[in-house]
């Protein structure tokens, strides 16, 4: 994997990624970059892609328990009786989600990873892209103030679109 990393003289202690990945195997990656964060950090994952019952059946006993936080904004999932779950009614929701992300970056203790997937998912629900980038870089700026590590996954196949290259500005590695 090739990454490359941006010169940042900005105080914030946290990180900004931006991770691309393939479309046909997208479950099974992000699912090992959780499992990987998830040793030596706290989980946000915000899944815009797939229901969060199938992240979670896939990573089953791999994440030990508390260690990890669920936005669900795919339209499918109820969250129910499970704690840490939050469901958004879909992705359209940036104020929501963001607020969502603020409460369980206070519920866990440091260190914390948050994870989104995918900005391409969420690049579909919103318009005009202006609005996703405005959102994408309060929570970059959030996380790197609270000293957490933000992960933003994209699809491959999207990296030379003008919003992903917009993107790549806040962030301070990309992996690709």
């Amino acid at each position: 994997m090739e990454t490359s990393k941006r010169d940042s003289s900005e105080k914030l202690s946290g990180k900004a990624v931006l991770v691309f990945n393939d479309a046909h195997n997208a479950n099974e990656f992000v699912v090992r970059r959780i499992i990987s964060a998830a040793r030596s950090s706290n989980v946000v994952y915000v899944v815009c892609r797939v229901p969060v019952s199938i992240i979670k059946k896939k990573l089953g006993k791999k994440v030990a328990k508390g260690k990890i936080k669920y936005i669900d904004a795919t339209e499918t999932t109820v969250a129910g009786d499970d704690p840490d779950i939050r469901s958004v009614s879909n992705p359209q929701q940036l104020t929501e989600i963001s607020v969502i992300i603020g409460m369980m970056l206070g519920e866990f203790k440091k260190p914390t990873t948050i994870m989104i997937d995918s900005i391409t998912s969420m690049s579909d629900y919103v318009e005009p892209d202006e609005l996703l980038i405005r959102f994408l870089h309060f929570n970059i700026n959030r996380a790197k103030e609270a000293g957490a590590r933000i992960e933003l996954f994209a699809d491959r196949d999207n990296k030379d679109t003008a919003f992903i290259r917009k993107l790549k500005q806040y962030c301070d590695e990309i992996i690709q």
